[in-house]
């Protein structure tokens, strides 16, 4: 089922990371893409074949998607749904995605590594070193 949802303002469209069909004992994750006003289901979904995806954002800059799973980030081509590069490496299980249009960045949180970092949301290169968060402190690492 729906695990997480991001606003499409440029397509006028809500992104669904989902997985698998609940009580059907489907283990598939993909994305979806529906039209925000009306509800239609607008593309086929995007095959994501590594684990349960934990999160979504959408990305006005690049009309981009991003999408992170288990230690990986991935970018998509919100008119198509098409992947755009290829997964790149995170912390230990993602929990959380946000663009940040300021800076050009996608900043990732991941729980089993307690880091929170920082990618270039054109290269995907971690642009900033990994932060350590620990009981309400930030460290560099």
């Amino acid at each position: 089922g729906p695990i997480a949802i991001a606003y499409d303002s440029f397509n006028n469209a809500v992104w669904v990371a989902s997985y698998g069909d609940a009580g059907e004992g489907d283990t598939t994750s993909f994305v979806e893409k529906f039209n925000a006003e009306t509800g239609a289901y607008i593309t086929s979904s995007v095959s994501y074949m590594y684990s349960i995806p934990t999160a979504i954002a959408y990305d006005p800059t690049q009309n981009a998607v991003w999408m992170t799973s288990s230690n990986a980030l991935q970018k998509f081509n919100a008119s198509t749904g098409a992947q755009i590069g290829t997964n790149i490496t995170t912390g230990i299980n993602p929990v959380s995605v946000a663009y940040d249009s300021t800076q050009n960045a996608v900043w990732v949180a991941s729980y089993g590594s307690n880091t929170l970092q920082k990618f270039n949301a054109s290269t995907g290169v971690l642009s900033q070193n990994n932060f350590i968060i620990f009981r309400a402190m930030m460290y560099t690492i």
